[in-house]
């Protein structure tokens, strides 16, 4: 993470419809294995202004999808973000802060308001 964006991925594992699997498959003892799938992908958010761009790109694979069938996945995803009604980035990225709020958007605390 710096002031152009960051960069990162991740790796999951899903199990799905685990009740229907105890009380149904399970108990009847038949040769069908849980309904899990796994996921890896990459992404990146990079500032161009006042603009987030991001995108993503994953693949993952569901093994035993609703108990019927193997399932491979992929997905590729762009997003452009403008951000409304909050502090904007200067030319650097990093965000500016006023005396109406804090750097994350919130309101200001008690301490910085003026009576």
């Amino acid at each position: 993470f710096d002031r152009k964006g960051r960069i990162g991925g991740y790796v999951e594992r899903v199990r799905r419809n685990e009740a229907v699997y105890w009380t149904t498959i399970d108990p009847q003892q038949l040769d069908i294995s849980h309904d899990t799938e796994l996921t890896a992908a990459v992404r990146q958010v990079f500032f161009a202004g006042p603009v987030d761009v991001s995108w993503e790109a994953g693949a993952s694979y569901r093994w035993n999808r609703d108990f019927f069938r193997n399932e491979p996945n992929f997905r590729l995803s762009v997003q452009v973000g403008l951000p409304l009604g909050r502090p904007s980035r200067d030319a650097g990225g990093v965000l500016a802060t006023s005396e109406k709020g804090r750097e994350d958007g919130a309101a200001p605390s008690a301490e910085g308001t003026k009576q």
